[in-house]
């Protein structure tokens, strides 16, 4: 009887739309889904078919602020490592004397879409380039 005394209490304390916040963390490794420039959608093709082994390109972002980006690229592992920093809805990129200051479009457990205005191709016209990410 106790037991279910306690439980009517609880469930009497709690109003829709209440119970536990979660927070949703940048940290740990998110896959790459697809990008555009300038509304022009490419879609990453996982994996390299062409190799024997089967591994998928991501990025990682570490707890000490630290990018790790690998890519499996004419079967080889390749790995870069840059500094990151997340302030509000923007998340800043720098990679040696360059950074990239990109705005967080989605956020959730999931999903990651990011949108940058850079010069991608390097013709001198900034283009707007949207990137997502997959958990």
């Amino acid at each position: 009887m106790k037991k279910i005394l306690f439980l009517l209490v609880l469930l009497s304390a709690c109003t829709a739309g209440e119970g536990p916040t979660v927070e949703v963390s940048i940290l740990g490794k998110w896959y790459y889904d697809y990008y555009e420039v300038n509304g022009e959608r490419t879609t990453i093709v996982q994996p390299d078919s062409n190799c024997t082994l089967e591994k998928i390109d991501y990025i990682e972002f570490t707890p000490d602020g630290g990018l790790i980006s690998y890519s499996f690229h004419e079967c080889n592992d390749v790995y870069e490592y840059d500094v990151y920093s997340l302030t509000a809805n923007k998340l800043t990129i720098m990679a040696g004397n360059y950074s990239t200051v990109s705005e967080i479009i989605e956020f959730s457990a999931t999903s990651l879409i990011l949108q940058a205005i850079v010069d991608s191709n390097g013709d001198g016209a900034l283009d707007v380039v949207v990137s997502s990410f997959k958990r």
